[in-house]
């Protein structure tokens, strides 16, 4: 049967190991209970940030609402404070986050953990696309230094971009294909350090 947001996050489980354990309580609170994102630093000098980019509204393409944004850059902010790189990781390619749909759209939840519906009652707009805007996503990774890859699927493909930043950074998407797909392949993505100020990133599929 089809499952709320809610539920999926009490059967996955909400164990630090699951990831959703990393939510912060704070946006459980405000979202009753259906945020799905979260932050967290598995290593010293790092940390990876998980995006919830479905559109509460529909469709297939995604977008991120506006108290979503809101969090992603404070989170951004605490790493550059930290000196932390930072990989982000969410389902939709940046070009495929282009859903103007907001999450009211979706309508209220009757009953109350009726799938489907916008049960988060914080003001989802303005909604937030991968590429179109000054609030991009986009912008907001290619204004942080310490942002260095986005990592997508969503389009079935084995694709890497690089969206350049200010003072001649960025960050790279690297779009990688499903596990149902045939041949099946999956991706290992490694960060070395070149002990000189710059690093590699080696992606082996």
């Amino acid at each position: 049967r089809v499952i709320s947001k809610r539920e999926y996050r009490s059967i996955v489980g909400n164990a630090k190991t699951h990831g959703f354990g990393h939510t912060p309580k704070a946006q459980l609170r405000k979202s009753a209970g259906t945020a799905s994102y979260y932050a967290f630093s598995p290593k010293k000098g790092f940390r990876f940030i998980s995006l919830d980019t479905v559109a509460e509204g529909g469709g297939q393409t995604g977008n991120i609402h506006d108290p979503h944004y809101r969090w992603l850059k404070g989170e951004l902010r605490a790493a550059e404070r930290k000196s932390q790189i930072v990989i982000a990781f969410g389902h939709h390619t940046l070009e495929t986050m282009d859903n103007r749909r907001d999450d009211e759209r979706a309508g209220k939840c009757d009953p109350a953990d009726e799938p489907g519906c916008d049960r988060d009652p914080r003001k989802s707009t303005p909604m937030h696309r991968g590429l179109a805007g000054k609030r991009s996503i986009r912008a907001l990774f290619a204004a942080n230094p310490d942002v260095v890859a986005y990592v997508s699927g969503h389009t079935h493909a084995n694709r890497v971009d690089f969206f350049r930043g200010r003072k001649g950074r960025g960050f790279w998407e690297i779009n990688t294909a499903s596990h149902i797909d045939w041949p099946e392949q999956s991706r290992t993505i490694e960060v070395m350090d070149n002990k000189d100020g710059t690093l590699w990133l080696f992606g082996t599929l």
